[in-house]
């Protein structure tokens, strides 16, 4: 059966009967459980969010073990779970009682609610919560605002609400879909694509925001409720603790519309999106072409958008444009269809979809929207998170944390280490960088190509100064191809990587990598600023006034800063195999500089060089890796000086690009 769950995540709880004012509405987007309804909802207690936690972070950890066979139905299991949380949700004003309050209702005893918060204590050590019918006095909903007043002398919370149960469910959706990416073929019947998911997932965010303002949490929870609960590594929604706090971590939720970690969360989600929409119009423009459609003057395919290995001889024109076809042949020019599939009674998605408040859906409002828009709303996420984000200067070293699992056969808990990476800022920043990167480097026109390059790359700037403090040791594969489904949203997920909040690693750790980064950008911006000069030689404009333009000016200062860039990444790269990574940019990059230069001495020796980095396997005009080595003889001279090489990096140099 779809979304099955072991039988140790449902544990048998008591039913109530209940209704609030206002629920005959629709009101609080849970239709169903109005004024007189018969219907029961099943009761929750603090273990059940232990448990979807605890089932959270066993999770993350096969996630970032690239263990899909098992990630893949933990994740499921916790999108069932929390929608299960929500559905037994029946408004912001039912709570649990902090005593004893059972009372008679058809013969039966349950548990009665009130309107009103009320402080809890703490439970004490070694105690976990029971079923008798004199709960302890920790036991109260898990959807109401937690009173600080209540926690002890050490400001702990044991509550979590509604924004909490929403961010847990939306970080799950979103792994989720870049899982099912990983593994299409791992897709069960009626489950919806990584689209869906990734739809479903930025729903839940804005509802988790939305509780979090409608349910009155404020900053009086302090710093341990704005940290969330330990999930693990790999940025998890609630990351690890409070950060410079000896707080307990609080899970009520409170503060959480503000936490660093939901924000960076929702960016990521936000790009996955914009991926999603540029794959899919790639693949329909390459589609038209190979179906003759390219012959409409209306088409243009963008070099970086369809081939890596283009015939020397071939034309790029500037940029895309796709009008609509109703050919049936053709794929579909939108990443996800207009109207929500429906889905099966017993799915948890149609439980997701029927909690939603009436609105007009996500799916809607980002349906029409081209990637680039999609990507200016992933970076407001991220300039959110990454301003609430500490400094390493700002905290001391981080330790492994743990959180407390229930056994699978009983309802006692005891305590499981979950060993993860520490923070660290630096390696968030480069994460959320080559991210954007990934997706700016498919887009089909060259400004936004530009403008999304740079984006990236001043957050880059920020690792000179972030790594001085908290080196970054980025994982092997993440550079130099990154992309935004890879397993891990951070560079250093592998199991096997050392600290990287700065015990161990010096600036030399990760300069390499943040250099050859840097360098991806500036080949990006250099590229996308000289492709309509290369247009317009292609089509048999003067050299002389194409070449003297501004724009051409501007490619050859983005390309020679590129070429500057990655020289740096292959001093310092540690292995021959790093060193063959960057040596085809390095490659495109200075014969794409050659392309724009007007002199004809320093042009040939650029393609020397050019020939030199790519190796025999790849000889200049015949079948070079990249799409910019595709043309090649310009025919121009004049006196007009370049830099042949790239000069060796002197003290300020990062400044003055960084000002530039």
């Amino acid at each position: 059966m779809p979304y099955s769950l072991p039988p140790a995540y449902y544990p048998t709880r008591p039913y109530v009967n209940m209704s609030f004012p206002g629920a005959e509405h629709g009101l609080y987007g849970y239709a169903g459980y109005g004024a007189g309804a018969t219907q029961s909802a099943p009761h929750v207690e603090l273990e059940d969010w232990a448990n979807v936690s605890a089932l959270f972070a066993r999770a993350i950890e096969r996630y970032d073990s690239d263990d899909f066979d098992e990630a893949l139905p933990l994740l499921r299991a916790v999108v069932r779970e929390c929608a299960r949380l929500l559905t037994a949700h029946l408004g912001p004003a039912a709570y649990i009682p902090p005593h004893s309050s059972h009372s008679v209702v058809n013969g039966s005893r349950v548990r009665s609610f009130s309107r009103s918060p009320s402080p809890f204590s703490k439970p004490r050590s070694g105690s976990t919560p029971t079923h008798s019918d004199s709960p302890p006095r920790y036991v109260r909903s898990p959807f109401s605002p937690a009173s600080s007043s209540g926690s002890g002398s050490t400001g702990v919370c044991t509550g979590f609400g509604r924004p909490a149960v929403h961010f847990l469910l939306a970080r799950a959706l979103s792994l989720l879909g870049s899982a099912l990416t990983a593994v299409p073929s791992a897709a069960l019947p009626g489950e919806p694509g990584p689209a869906g998911c990734w739809l479903a997932a930025l729903e839940a965010f804005e509802e988790g925001e939305a509780h979090a303002l409608e349910d009155g949490y404020g900053d009086d929870h302090g710093p341990g409720c704005a940290a969330g609960i330990d999930l693990g590594n790999s940025g998890g929604v609630f990351g690890s603790g409070s950060i410079g706090s000896k707080r307990k971590p609080c899970t009520c939720g409170g503060g959480l519309a503000e936490e660093w970690r939901v924000a960076v969360a929702w960016g990521r989600t936000l790009v996955c999106i914009a991926e999603e929409k540029v794959a899919c119009a790639l693949r329909a423009a390459k589609a038209r072409q190979q179906q003759g459609s390219n012959s409409d003057p209306s088409i243009n395919i963008s070099p970086t958008s369809l081939s890596r290995s283009p015939s020397p001889t071939s034309s790029f024109p500037m940029s895309i444009s796709l009008p609509p076809s109703t050919a049936p042949s053709s794929p579909p020019l939108e990443a996800f269809p207009l109207r929500e599939p429906t889905y099966a009674p017993g799915s948890p998605f149609a439980a997701i979809a029927a909690l939603r408040p009436p609105h007009v859906p996500r799916r809607a409002a980002l349906h029409s929207a081209s990637a680039h828009e999609v990507l200016v709303l992933a970076m407001d996420q991220f300039a959110r998170g990454i301003f609430k984000m500490p400094h390493a200067q700002a905290r001391p070293h981080s330790h492994s944390h743990f959180i407390s699992h229930p056994h699978p056969h009983s309802h006692s808990h005891s305590h499981s280490h979950v060993h993860y990476q520490p923070f660290s800022r630096a390696a968030q920043l480069f994460s959320i960088a080559t991210s954007i990167l990934g997706v700016a480097e498919r887009l089909t026109i060259a400004t936004q190509r530009a403008h999304w390059a740079q984006q990236a790359d001043s957050v880059l700037a920020q690792m000179r100064m972030e790594g001085l403090e908290a080196g970054v040791r980025v994982h092997e594969h993440a550079f130099p191809h990154f992309h935004p489904h890879s397993n891990s949203h951070s560079p250093s997920h592998s199991p096997h990587a050392g600290p990287v909040d700065g015990a161990g690693w010096g600036e030399e750790d990760w300069r390499g990598a943040v250099a050859g980064a840097r360098g991806r950008c500036w080949l990006v911006v250099g590229a996308a600023r000289g492709e309509g000069c290369e247009q317009a030689l292609e089509q048999g404009a003067n050299p002389e006034q194409v070449l003297h333009t501004p724009e051409a000016a501007d490619a050859r200062e983005a390309l020679g800063s590129a070429i500057t860039f990655f020289e740096r990444a292959k001093g310092a790269a540690a292995s021959p195999a790093e060193e063959a990574e960057i040596s085809p940019l390095i490659a495109e990059a200075l014969l794409t500089l050659a392309n724009m230069t007007p002199d004809e001495n320093s042009r040939e020796e650029l393609y020397a060089r050019a020939q030199a980095e790519a190796g025999e396997g790849f000889p200049l005009g015949l079948e070079l890796p990249t799409p910019a080595m595709a043309t090649l003889a310009i025919g121009v001279s004049n006196d007009v000086d370049v830099i042949p090489q790239a000069e060796v990096p002197v003290e300020g140099e990062d400044e003055r690009m960084d000002m530039s």
